[in-house]
């Protein structure tokens, strides 16, 4: 794996597609992205450094005007963020999502445009439907509709749509969109998140199916992984939560619920990714990945 000749690629674009500003490795660029396996929207901080006045009065009024709009004509602005290695397979995409907020301050000697998002915070924040269904309705049925309504697609690379169950009494579903595929896929025994836009779901206590990142010192980790100590430790190791953190040179393939390998002399075996952070600045110092993982039977 080469990790070298670092890319990077931001474009902000409205709820149509067109290109409002677009950005790259030559401006100084710095990048927080979280990402978790709650249904909780995942979030990132971008800044983006001394910027002409005309880009930044662009933004500043695209932003304005789509803040002025209404609820029901207001078109969430999106924004992608992709980096990796020129060397290896260039700028991948790490996260997308919609605007919420955006401020230019002042450090000197720097002007800071900060930008916050969401991964799918506005169809999260926004989104309320009422369904009905009868006797026998197959929960993926039920799934898709809610994924639908969200204007979002389930990610067919993680899902296990092939779980599914009846519903021998039917269901009355009213409320936020996202409580409602809280409700569906806990009684199916699956969880799920929204990641780059998209719903990945896998079974409760199990991975995706997903080919498995390997994490060794040859392709980017860090130091060794370090052992958390969480709820059920007790001296006699029995009952413990099997969870790592670790920092990985940046790792663009991460997506929450698909598996690890450790390859080190200190452990070995498969995790699932239970959050990620990516962090990096196109002037700075190393482009890096800090992620939690657990062993998959402990996923809920």
């Amino acid at each position: 794996m080469s990790l070298f000749n670092r890319v990077l690629n931001l474009s902000i674009e409205t709820a149509a597609g067109e290109t409002v500003l677009l950005f790259d490795e030559s401006f100084k660029i710095s990048f927080s992205v979280f990402k978790n396996s709650s249904s909780n929207p995942n979030s990132a901080t971008i800044k983006i450094y001394n910027l002409s006045i005309n880009t930044k009065n662009v933004l500043k009024d695209v932003f304005k005007k789509n803040q002025q709009l209404s609820d029901d004509e207001k078109p969430p602005l999106h924004i992608y963020l992709s980096a990796g290695y020129g060397d290896d397979v260039g700028a991948t995409l790490i996260f997308s999502g919609n605007i919420t907020d955006v401020y230019t301050m002042y450090q000197e000697p720097d002007y800071i445009t900060n930008i916050s998002c969401y991964d799918g915070g506005v169809t999260l924040r926004d989104t309320f439907l009422n369904i009905a269904y009868q006797n026998g309705i197959d929960s993926n049925v039920i799934i898709k509709q809610i994924a639908n309504a969200m204007k979002t697609s389930i990610d067919s690379a993680s899902v296990y749509l092939d779980k599914n169950f009846k519903l021998a009494n039917g269901i009355s579903l009213s409320g936020k969109a996202k409580d409602l595929m809280d409700n569906i896929t806990q009684r199916g025994g699956l969880q799920w998140t929204i990641e780059n836009n998209k719903i990945r779901i896998a079974p409760q206590g199990l991975a995706t199916n997903e080919p498995a990142i390997v994490l060794a010192s040859d392709t980017g980790l860090i130091g060794s992984p370090q052992r958390l100590q969480t709820a059920g430790f007790d001296a006699m190791n029995t009952n413990v939560v099997d969870e790592y953190k670790c920092k990985t040179l940046l790792l663009t393939g991460v997506a929450i619920f698909r598996l690890v390998e450790f390859r080190t002399k200190d452990v070995t075996g498969f995790y699932a990714i239970r959050s990620a952070q990516h962090t990096g600045d196109t002037y700075g110092s190393a482009w890096t990945t800090d992620l939690d993982v657990i062993d998959p039977k402990f996923l809920v």
